[in-house]
């Protein structure tokens, strides 16, 4: 369920702090198995699912997908495609690697899913496990830590205590900046073009 911060204080067994992509549905698998479990998103649902709020597109491999399917996020997704064969060439080069789903079986090798309609995927799901709060928009000011876990104070004056704290806040996690987990990065000095491209023919899941 999705609601506004509303309780002063707030008891759970995992606090989740980002709703996005990887938080949410780590949020339902753990939800689904009986624990209590609150999720901190800044971001108000309703821009998270609109079509402006992100035009991108996932992925989602096999072994992901049988995760959706086990935690009842699979069905809620209205459009995926397919990926049935996949090629990989290297600039004008005539030769490529080819990868064809029915070498390993008869399922795809994964599906195609627009981020929009995985996250409205996520949120109704959400929303049919009882032991899942959803507090959106909301933010926290300071996480203190003990030996029984973590209490999050947010900017609407409420506390959250939970045994175990989950950090999916983005890749520049401050979260993991406040636990000193120290990471390794250089920069490539590349650019890269996102965009939506309408195919002149059919691609039949290449």
């Amino acid at each position: 369920m999705t609601t506004d911060a509303k309780d002063t204080d707030i008891n759970a067994d995992i606090l989740v702090v980002g709703g996005g992509l990887n938080g949410l549905p780590f949020a339902i698998a753990v939800a689904a198995a009986g624990l209590n479990v609150v999720v901190l998103e800044k971001n108000a649902p309703t821009d998270l699912i609109a079509a402006g709020f992100d035009g991108r597109v996932s992925a989602i491999a096999h072994a992901s997908r049988n995760l959706f399917q086990c935690t009842g996020i699979w069905d809620h997704i209205a459009a995926k495609e397919p990926m049935l064969d996949i090629r990989i060439t290297d600039g004008p080069s005539k030769c490529f690697l080819h990868y064809d789903h029915r070498q390993l079986g008869n399922e795809p090798f994964g599906h195609m899913v627009e981020n929009r309609h995985m996250r409205q995927a996520l949120y109704k799901r959400a929303a049919e496990i009882e032991t899942l709060r959803i507090l959106a928009p909301a933010e926290y000011t300071d996480i203190e830590r003990d030996s029984h876990g973590v209490t999050a104070s947010l900017k609407s004056g409420e506390t959250i205590s939970a045994r175990l704290l989950v950090a999916a806040d983005g890749r520049l996690s401050p979260l993991r900046e406040l636990a000193g987990i120290k990471t390794v990065g250089w920069p490539y000095d590349q650019a890269g073009i996102v965009c939506t491209v309408a195919h002149e023919i059919p691609h039949h899941g290449v």
